[in-house]
């Protein structure tokens, strides 16, 4: 009797899986908002002669999606400018790691700390440089698609 009951248990599991997953690809195949239909694609052909297909993207959507992107990352890049100044070793720190049981601890934990956010703070300032060449790519392509039409 035990047997059938894990027998049952692993049923009602794999029927209660494959009710939500149909229920899922449901919605997905009925929403006319899926990203799959957004997207227009356009037949390619390479020199060597291979034919593909790629979606076509406007640039000027793309600029807009590529400002959003920057101007957030700005925001990170002030909040981690912030917390690099916030997590600087200073006269404080030193007398607490001088004089507290653990300070050294202390003070590994705030260097470690300072050194996570210059790192972060180096990493989202590459972005946005990185961005920026690709807004202007993306600005200059609108108005050579602009001057085409």
């Amino acid at each position: 009797m035990r047997k059938q009951q894990h027998h049952l248990v692993i049923l009602c599991t794999l029927l209660g899986n494959m009710f939500v997953s149909g229920n899922v690809f449901a919605e997905a195949a009925g929403n006319p908002d899926t990203r799959q239909e957004q997207l227009v694609w356009v037949e390619t052909i390479e020199r060597n002669g291979f034919a593909g297909q790629v979606p076509t993207v406007d640039p000027l959507q793309l600029a807009e999606h590529i400002e959003r992107l920057r101007n957030e990352l700005l925001q990170h890049q002030q909040q981690f400018t912030r917390t690099v100044e916030e997590t600087r070793l200073g006269a404080g720190d030193a007398v607490i790691t001088a004089i507290m049981p653990g300070g050294l601890l202390y003070a590994g934990y705030r260097k470690r700390a300072h050194k996570l956010a210059k790192n972060n703070l180096a990493t989202v300032t590459d972005d946005i440089e990185a961005l920026t060449h690709d807004l202007e790519a993306s600005r200059s392509l609108s108005s050579t698609v602009a001057q085409l039409d």
